[in-house]
C-alpha cells in the first residue's frame, strides 16, 4: 500500500505568517522575528500553507480562507516569476478557451 511507502507528516509545527505578522511581533514587545525565507524554501511553505488554507476552507467554507488561499497563489505566481497581472491574463484566456467551473459539469474523474 502507498501509506506504507509515504513519510509524510501531515502535523503542522510552523506555519506561515502574512507580511505583517513581523511588524505586529515587534508592537507586542518581542525583539525580533525569524528571517524570511526565500527561494526554495518559500515556495515548499507556500505550497504548505495553501493546503493549510484548503483544509480551513473545506472545514468552515468561510470566505476569509478563500481570500487567505487567492494570497498563497498570488505569492506562488510571484515566486516562479510571473506578475499577478500576467497571471489573471492566463486565468481569463483558459477561462474563455476551456470555460470556467460556474455550470457544475461533473464527468469521471480523468475523462473529459
Amino acid at each position: 500500500a502507498k501509506r506504507d511507502q509515504d513519510n509524510t507528516d501531515f502535523r503542522r509545527s510552523k506555519s506561515l505568517q502574512r507580511d505583517h505578522f513581523a511588524q505586529s511581533t515587534r508592537r507586542d514587545g518581542q525583539q525580533s522575528s525569524p528571517p524570511p525565507l526565500v527561494a526554495q524554501e518559500l515556495l515548499t511553505a507556500l505550497n504548505d500553507k495553501l493546503l493549510e488554507c484548503h483544509e480551513d476552507y473545506i472545514h468552515s467554507g468561510a470566505l476569509e480562507h478563500l481570500l487567505d488561499m487567492t494570497e498563497v497563489v498570488f505569492s506562488i505566481v510571484k515566486n516562479k516569476g510571473f506578475s499577478r497581472k500576467d497571471f489573471l491574463a492566463s486565468v481569463a484566456q483558459k477561462r474563455t478557451e476551456c470555460g470556467g467551473f460556474t455550470r457544475g459539469y461533473l464527468s469521471e474523474a480523468g475523462k473529459p
